[in-house]
């Protein structure tokens, strides 16, 4: 079975989401929560690969769009408080009280710690992955630099309604940063390349500039101590975050289970799908019932 559809957020704002797997209302829900710049298809290849496997088609799937991708994006400044919420009102719009599980890769990642800190009912586990427990103190002049580029793009085209886009050269940029030096020469194929450098490049500018906002600056890791939501951590063994990830992993409730890719970046589920999947199934199996 799969669904596409449009949630409104108690704010006027319209999400784009889908469901997969399962038909069944009371089948175990799995989130999925993108990184900053993609759409719900970033997923694609990867939720392909899981429901190959039989015994995953009993999960009922969820992915959406982060907010700024559409037309309907709203003017006040972003939070990583507003994004979470919007996990919890997609919850509401198809009736389910409670996420078995909440999967998410970068801004994803602390979207699902987020939710588990802050709405620890309306989740079971969380697999967050490559995400920084708190920002690094350069990371307002690092994002500032990038939406820089985006603003210098003179190539950078608009979208039907007027608004501009990121553009290829912020993009290009971008995905070869987010994955491993293997997969960027050769290790993925140039036409999956060129797919994801074009998703990112068709992310709105103005929609960047208010992720920008809501992750240029937090801390998370002071609140993570007293987590009781079950979790793994998982991350590319190429991406920084992995280091930071393998601290923080102790102090998170009682302790939890890091999982390292290897010939992984930054988003370990474009450069490594089958390993990454694998990891997803098994977490799975462990906190689902």
């Amino acid at each position: 079975m799969a669904s596409e559809n449009v949630a409104v957020m108690p704010d006027g704002v319209q999400i784009r989401y889908r469901l997969d797997g399962s038909s069944g209302l009371n089948a175990p829900l799995i989130v999925l929560s993108n990184p900053s710049l993609v759409d719900l298809t970033f997923w694609d290849e990867a939720l392909a690969l899981f429901l190959q496997n039989p015994q995953n088609t009993k999960y009922r799937i969820l992915r959406y769009d982060n907010r700024g991708r559409s037309k309907h994006n709203e003017q006040r400044r972003l939070s990583l408080d507003i994004l979470m919420e919007d996990i919890c009102n997609l919850l509401d719009t198809i009736k389910v009280a409670k996420a078995a599980a909440v999967i998410g890769i970068s801004l994803g990642g602390l979207t699902a710690v987020n939710l588990a800190l802050k709405h620890p009912e309306r989740v079971v586990a969380i697999m967050p992955c490559d995400f920084y427990p708190k920002s690094p103190p350069d990371q307002v002049e690092i994002w500032e630099s990038r939406v820089e580029v985006a603003r210098q793009d003179k190539t950078a085209p608009v979208d039907a309604a007027g608004a501009r886009l990121l553009g290829e050269v912020l993009a290009e940029a971008t995905v070869k940063r987010w994955l491993a030096p293997t997969s960027v020469h050769g290790g993925i194929s140039q036409a999956k390349l060129q797919r994801v450098i074009k998703l990112v490049s068709e992310n709105r500018l103005d929609g960047f500039i208010n992720i920008v906002h809501a992750i240029s600056s937090y801390n998370l890791e002071k609140d993570v101590p007293e987590c009781k939501v079950l979790a793994t951590f998982v991350a590319g063994e190429c991406d920084d975050a992995a280091k930071y990830l393998k601290e923080m992993a102790p102090k998170y409730g009682k302790g939890v289970d890091v999982q390292i890719i290897r010939d992984a970046g930054h988003l370990p589920v474009l450069d490594q799908p089958e390993r990454f999947t694998d990891i997803m199934t098994k977490f799975l199996e462990v906190h689902v019932v």
